[in-house]
């Protein structure tokens, strides 16, 4: 589920991010996802590509 959770936050900062390069009103406000994340750092953008590192070097087992 989390790796899920993190690929969904890095589709949808990237598909903003390529959204304004396409368009310039595709969103008139500003938004966290916002030029990729980079009003804040870009952590919008590193933090689900992180987990998605972290997420798949980790041994995957069932619950009993």
């Amino acid at each position: 589920m989390a790796l899920v959770a993190a690929a969904l936050e890095l589709v949808g900062v990237l598909g903003v991010g390529l959204a304004e390069q396409l368009s310039a009103t595709a969103w008139p406000d500003e938004t966290v996802w916002s030029g990729s994340g980079a009003g804040y750092g870009w952590a919008p953008l590193v933090l689900p590509v992180a987990a998605l590192v972290v997420l798949s070097a980790r041994p995957r087992t069932m619950p009993a």
